[in-house]
Parts: C-alpha cells; structure tokens; sequence
C-alpha cells in the first residue's frame, strides 16, 4: 500500500460520503485504529466494540491524519477504517466489475451476536442481549453518486455486506460503507427517581419547566444538566406511560439516549 494509493482513496471516500449524505470522518479520542491488524476498537457507553476488515496489506494513514487505508482481500478493492464524531466506519471501494460482491467484517470486543434489523441495519450485542452499538441501514453509490443496491447478511459476528455491482451500468469506483453509532449517554435511574421525573413531566406546563426542574436538583443526581436542554428536554417526548411500563417491577430504570437516531429507550432492572 503506497502512500498515493491511501491518499487517493480517501478522497474517494470523502466524495461519496457528500453523495451519501453520510456523516465525515472525524478525530474521537474513544476510538483507537491498528494498521498492523487492521483493527478499529472503540470504548462505547455499553463495552468495547471491535471491527476487522479482510485485507492483504498492513494499513497506510491517508492524508487526513485518522483512515487507516489497506488493500482488499482481493483484487480490485480497497477497505478503510475510520472514526466519525459518533462512532467509527469500516468502508470498501470498489475498482471493477471484477471485484466481488460481498465484503467481511468481524465484529468482536464485547460483542457476541449480530442481530439484522428490518429496516437493514444491524445490531451488536453482548452476551445478555443488550445493545453495544448498531451498524445503520447499508448504502453504496458509485463514481457519480449514484445508489448501488445492497443489503447486510450476517452470521455469528461476521458482518457481511453485499454490494450487487456485478449487475446493472456502475461507474467505478463504487464505495460501500458500514458506520457502527452506539448509545451517547445512559443513566440508571431507582424507583424514587424514575417517580420523580414522571411527577415532574406530568406537572410541568413546558419543556423549560422539566428542565428546570431536572437542573434544579428536583431528581438530584438522576440526569446533570450539562448535557443541553435539547437532550434533557427529549425526556418528555419519551412519554411517562412508557416511563412507568418501564418500572412496574417498582425497582427503578435503565435510561438511554441514543445518538444514532436521537431517540431514547427505557428498560426494567
């Protein structure tokens, strides 16, 4: 792998991440790229995360500083690792109509399954069946931008993603790409606790008002503050019939905020 080469390819990355309307690629201190074992490990909020791609060279750093650029397992395809500002990206670029259709990567860390969604997108999960991170629904487009079909398989912990170029006109180089989120924030909340917010979200006439009283100490110790009124004020969205669903066993909740989709969750302990 030649300097150049890196270089080059991750100008084709950036060019199809604008196509894709994908997040870029971005320094984040959680996640951490071995070129020797073309490895990206990241220390999500639920343990650690793994991604390995099939290569057959020892990476090369491109010209941004952080993707980790090795040449495919076979001819004609090149494989990528990267973080994002939320999560990390295993990517592949396709050079030719000879290149395969399907692409490896081995999910590892504290991941013991992979789950395939229906809207495409998969899950990574522990031995309990709690949520590590998710792989978002797979993309691909070619040289102009325009959308390749292609899905995930997955079995065990090897994720499989399938890119059907060997049909239809493409204009190479085609770029697939795998991107893993995982949850941003979670809090373990007791009975008292998840009462408290439920009182606060039923007394309150406007989302300032359940912030207020989140930031006031009300729920002292529950959810800081800190982390903006946009997120703090998602709580209500969330709905106390769900809040109480979530602590019928009257023994307190798991509450999480996903980044990948903006969207929280609750669970019972």
């Amino acid at each position: 792998m030649t300097q150049t080469q890196a270089d080059l390819t991750v100008g084709q990355l950036a060019t199809a991440l604008v196509a894709a309307d994908s997040e870029p690629a971005a320094e984040n201190p959680d996640v951490s790229i071995s070129g020797s074992s073309a490895t990206a490990e990241a220390i999500t909020s639920n343990g650690p995360l793994a991604v390995t791609v099939e290569t057959s060279s020892v990476g090369t750093v491109g010209n941004d500083g952080i993707t980790a650029v090795y040449s495919g397992a076979t001819d004609d395809s090149m494989v990528a690792l990267q973080p994002t500002e939320d999560g990390l990206r295993a990517a592949i670029t396709i050079d030719s109509v000879d290149a395969p259709e399907a692409y490896n990567f081995e999910v590892g860390g504290d991941v013991a399954s992979l789950r395939l969604n229906s809207d495409g997108s998969v899950a990574a999960l522990d031995l309990d069946g709690n949520l590590i991170a998710e792989a978002a629904s797979p993309w691909a487009v070619d040289a102009n931008g325009q959308p390749v079909p292609t899905h995930y398989e997955v079995n065990g912990t090897t994720l499989t993603q399938v890119v059907e170029h060997h049909s239809g006109s493409w204009t190479y180089g085609i770029v697939a790409d795998p991107t893993f989120h995982w949850w941003g924030v979670r809090w373990t909340l007791s009975h008292t606790r998840t009462q408290k917010l439920i009182l606060a979200m039923s007394g309150a006439s406007a989302a300032s008002g359940v912030v207020a009283l989140l930031c006031g100490g009300t729920i002292a110790g529950a959810i800081p503050c800190g982390i903006g009124y946009g997120v703090v004020a998602g709580v209500i969205g969330f709905g106390t019939a769900m809040l109480n669903y979530c602590d019928r066993n009257a023994k307190g909740i798991t509450l999480d905020y996903h980044w990948f989709g903006s969207y929280w969750s609750c669970s019972t302990r």
